[in-house]
């Protein structure tokens, strides 16, 4: 085991978790501890199962391929564009989304407007 790379995180309620505790986990020598986020298939997984922390992770990333692409844009044809949009943006963004499924929409609307932001780089405008 590499305690390095492991992480443990506690889900329940926000009652559950303050009333019983986070204890760290030791397994022979080495000692894991608990974390409120941990990082599952690419994924960041918060103690009370909400994904907001992945979202805003995943669209700050796709903000900043936005803006390299966007400075880049005058040198690309549409078809380019449109391919390295759907490579480094799109791919993340859909990269289990069907997790999102029953989540706020204050959580949701923040993929919208990196997608939204995504066409308007394709079609070079604001």
């Amino acid at each position: 085991m590499n305690s390095d790379k492991s992480e443990v995180i506690w889900v329940g309620s926000r009652r559950t978790i303050s009333t019983h505790g986070c204890p760290a986990i030791r397994i022979e020598r080495d000692t894991v501890s608990v974390t409120n986020k941990a990082r599952l298939l690419g994924v960041l997984i918060s103690t009370n199962l909400m994904f907001d922390q992945h979202v805003t992770s995943v669209s700050g990333q796709s903000y900043y391929q936005l803006r390299q692409l966007r400075s880049v844009r005058q040198s690309l044809d549409t078809e380019s564009t449109t391919m390295l949009i759907r490579t480094f943006v799109s791919s993340r963004v859909d990269y289990c989304c069907s997790l999102l499924i029953g989540s706020p929409r204050s959580v949701t609307d923040k993929l919208q407007r990196v997608l939204n932001e995504a066409a308007c780089v394709i079609t070079n405008t604001n």
